[in-house]
């Protein structure tokens, strides 16, 4: 909560910025699908979770933009890995962009 407040007051007074409390597939469709050049996962790190979003949100990004997100580990309560791999199985996308931190951010590019 003090961090929405913070968002909120942050950005009050500016009038390109519309700061949304929800969560991520749910707002998906207010917005026209190939609308965004990029977008950034980076929310509820469940299997579940992370399919609802890539499925939500990928329809969003232009053809030939860029899917983003984090947090790319293998552990027991984190099912990026799993989901993501899926996803881009099912799509026939790979990878373009992984970083080598200790919990890596990821990419694949729209086709």
């Amino acid at each position: 909560m003090v961090l929405h407040q913070t968002v909120v007051k942050k950005f009050a007074n500016d009038p390109r910025v519309v700061v949304i409390k929800a969560f991520s597939p749910e707002v998906a469709h207010m917005f026209e699908d190939e609308l965004f050049d990029w977008v950034y996962i980076d929310g509820n790190h469940k299997y579940d979770a992370v399919k609802k979003d890539l499925s939500a949100w990928y329809k969003k990004v232009k053809t030939g933009g860029l899917v983003a997100g984090h947090d790319y580990v293998i552990m027991s309560y984190i099912g990026v890995v799993p989901a993501l791999n899926e996803f881009l199985y099912e799509k026939n996308l790979e990878l373009c962009y992984l970083t080598v931190e200790q919990v890596p951010s990821w990419a694949f590019i729209k086709k």
